[in-house]
């Protein structure tokens, strides 16, 4: 079980942020290949020879879902992500408590699979999921999103389009600078791994 390994292998070698970086990825891609957004370029996450649709479309579709499937199901990977960010809480609450190396890793991916029980795109699949999992586990997932979550998303977001000035060396009167969104994006991606 391939989605079990790179899973434990995660949360085991908690600073080793290659590791991090790409079962993030992973998880990413499996996402984003089951339920591409709708008018969105969904090659900011993914390579481009990977996002053409094969011949056997509807084949791989099934597997991709039987992968998210495996990795939220069988592997319990929402309950883990959960159980990693309470260990984390309860760490940095102590004296000397400092981050897990993979706490901004872990809040990317529960933003991703969170942003699938919400979205329109793979409602009849995450139905399933949702049922799947159980009341329980759903109700602590929806607690752990809004309690936890949401404000370490308020928290961690930098809306860098607000910066008017970085100084100038020129006499020349200085002018607002706006951020090209991909730019920005791409900052607010690196501030939230680190």
């Amino acid at each position: 079980n391939f989605l079990a390994v790179i899973q434990k292998l995660f949360f085991h070698y908690q600073w080793n942020t290659f590791l991090h970086k790409a079962v993030q990825q992973i998880i990413f891609d499996l996402v984003y290949l089951a339920f591409p957004f709708d008018g969105e370029d969904k090659t900011l996450f993914l390579d481009e020879a990977v996002t053409k649709t094969p011949e056997n479309s509807e084949d791989l579709q099934k597997s991709r879902e039987a992968l998210i499937k495996q990795l939220m199901i069988e592997n319990s990977f929402l309950s883990n992500l959960m159980e990693v960010w309470q260990m984390n809480k309860e760490e940095e609450s102590k004296e000397d408590g400092r981050r897990r190396g993979y706490m901004g890793h872990v809040t990317d991916i529960a933003n991703s699979l969170s942003s699938l029980f919400t979205a329109e795109r793979c409602a009849e699949f995450m139905d399933n999921i949702r049922k799947e999992l159980g009341d329980e586990v759903m109700q602590t997932w929806t607690t752990f999103v809004n309690d936890e979550l949401a404000p370490v998303n308020t928290r961690n977001r930098l809306d860098m389009n607000t910066f008017s000035s970085f100084g100038s060396s020129s006499d020349e009167e200085d002018t607002d600078y706006k951020f090209p969104s991909s730019l920005t994006m791409h900052l607010q991606q690196n501030f939230f791994d680190f």
